[in-house]
């Protein structure tokens, strides 16, 4: 054998023996590849998932928590006029409360019907109505007050204000107060949730970002080498 035939002899089996050490680090390049990929997929799928809450669902809650506390102050602020009521003996002296008491009691009343629109829940109509029932009853009592005050005068009224109507006054501020702190409870924990959200799809942003330029990068690569093996 001449040198020239044993070289290509020995080139030959040196190809032989790196060819399939070649395919080997194609494949697994590619298998690595493809495995980022698929993690990439997976990462856009909740890159791109729909998000809990929008922000017309923040601008709801807070609409709720504003009527909420306007009721919470209404209840809390009713005792005085009702006080007020019972220690003026004029009659004509009355009538100014008497309509400041009435104007306040329809802010209220639109307030609960404002509340009643943007509450869809059962859980929420449930709260909604142990309030109306609430109020019903401080509204009877508080009528009940002031029909006594007109015919027996505020001796008589005392009786009427200070056991039941007081009581019924009470119960309806609790109510009201209980329900305000569940509204702003509610929009802090939306709060938290869509920013929590919005910092999750950012990470994963990232993340879909890196993994893509990995993975084409390692693709890439594999092709060469590809193409480099069927060339030779």
């Amino acid at each position: 054998m001449t040198q020239s035939n044993a070289t290509t002899a020995a080139n030959a089996a040196t190809t032989a023996v790196q060819a399939p050490r070649s395919g080997k680090r194609i494949a697994l390049l590619l298998a690595i590849a493809a495995i980022l990929a698929a993690v990439g997929l997976y990462a856009a799928q909740h890159w791109l998932r729909t998000a809990p809450l929008t922000a017309a669902d923040l601008e709801t809650q807070q609409q709720r928590v504003d009527v909420a506390e306007s009721l919470q102050r209404h209840a809390e602020g009713a005792t005085v006029p009702l006080v007020q009521l019972l220690v003026t003996s004029d009659r004509e002296m009355r009538v100014p409360l008497y309509k400041q008491i009435d104007t306040a009691n329809a802010a209220a009343e639109g307030d609960l019907a404002a509340l009643a629109s943007l509450m869809k829940s059962a859980q929420d109509k449930a709260r909604l109505d142990e309030l109306l029932a609430l109020r019903a009853r401080y509204d009877e009592r508080y009528t009940a007050a002031v029909e006594e005050l007109e015919l027996s005068g505020a001796q008589g009224a005392l009786s009427q204000f200070w056991a039941p109507t007081r009581e019924a006054l009470a119960s309806m501020a609790q109510a009201s107060r209980r329900l305000a702190e569940q509204e702003r409870a509610t929009l802090a924990t939306q709060r938290a949730t869509l920013e929590s959200f919005g910092a999750e799809t950012q990470r994963l942003a990232w993340v879909v970002a890196a993994v893509a330029l990995l993975a084409a990068a390692l693709g890439g690569l594999g092709v060469r080498m590809l193409e480099r093996g069927v060339g030779a």
